[in-house]
């Protein structure tokens, strides 16, 4: 079992985020210690866009992690039999409050 931590938030080149905003999908092995989980080798890309709200941009990606939280089957050749090899289910959420707020379609703080 491999719990993940799926991270999202909106990125941009400028310095204001109205122009050339990019909305991001990661996922961070839960496991893994802090200082680990900060190293750029184990922050996974999912997706990024600059065109779709990040609400269409997730569709692709929980359509994933529903399959993992299930297990990928494999054949096992000692057992003879099919076997759950992967079973990664989503720990936690991380973001920040508007984005949080996007994703639960809440008008956030005010």
């Amino acid at each position: 079992m491999v719990p993940l931590m799926i991270y999202s938030d909106d990125t941009s080149g400028n310095k204001s985020k109205v122009w050339n905003k990019f909305d991001s999908w990661c996922f961070l092995l839960a496991g893994l210690l802090k200082k680990e989980n900060a190293k750029l080798e184990n922050i996974h890309f999912i997706c990024t866009s600059n065109k779709v709200s990040v609400l269409e941009l997730a569709v692709a990606p929980v359509q994933e992690l529903k399959l993992l939280e299930d297990g990928i089957v494999a054949y096992d050749a000692a057992m003879q039999c099919d076997v759950p090899l992967i079973v990664s289910p989503v720990l936690c959420f991380l973001c920040d409050n508007s984005r949080a707020a996007q994703i639960c379609s809440h008008l956030g703080s005010s």
